[in-house]
């Protein structure tokens, strides 16, 4: 099976595309898809659209896996800008017809550290560790793999 992992982001959004089962995967693609913080809204959603319409047409996943969305009350527009992302992520995978899970931040840090109040830190050792990747780089790839590695561990 081919899974998609999506930490969306208007910044940064991180991608997994990982293929594999309940007792081992194999990382297909890790990059992140960046914008430009000048660009006018429509313009960075429109980056995100294509830049991830091009991956799932070259490793055709069958699923999409994305982190609930939260909302912080000190951080509203975060939020808001993040829904906007995340829209767009959400819109494509019903095009392009790939079932959607998703999970809590406490969920994927449960499952990656086997506590759910890890810090983002021990989230991304763990996942270094798990993944057999040295240096994951940015957070935000981190994030994506963990939330595959969340769901391949809840499939057992």
């Amino acid at each position: 099976m081919i899974i998609l992992g999506v930490d969306p982001g208007l910044d940064t959004t991180g991608i997994a595309i990982v293929e594999g089962n309940k007792n081992k995967f194999k990382i297909k693609y890790l990059e992140e898809i960046k914008t430009k913080r000048k660009e006018v809204l429509g313009e960075r959603l429109k980056n995100i659209f294509i830049s991830l319409e091009k991956i799932i047409k070259e490793y055709q996943p069958s699923l999409l896996v994305l982190e609930k969305l939260y909302s912080h009350y000190k951080h509203p527009l975060t939020s808001s800008l993040l829904g906007h992302a995340r829209g767009v992520i959400v819109c494509l995978a019903t095009l392009w017809k790939l079932k959607i899970v998703e999970f809590a931040s406490t969920q994927v840090k449960k499952a990656i550290t086997s506590r759910g109040s890890a810090s983002k830190d021990q989230v991304k050792r763990m996942v270094e560790y798990l993944s057999g990747v040295n240096n994951i780089g940015s957070q935000h790839l981190a994030d994506a793999l963990a939330l595959v590695i969340t769901y391949l561990h809840t499939q057992r």
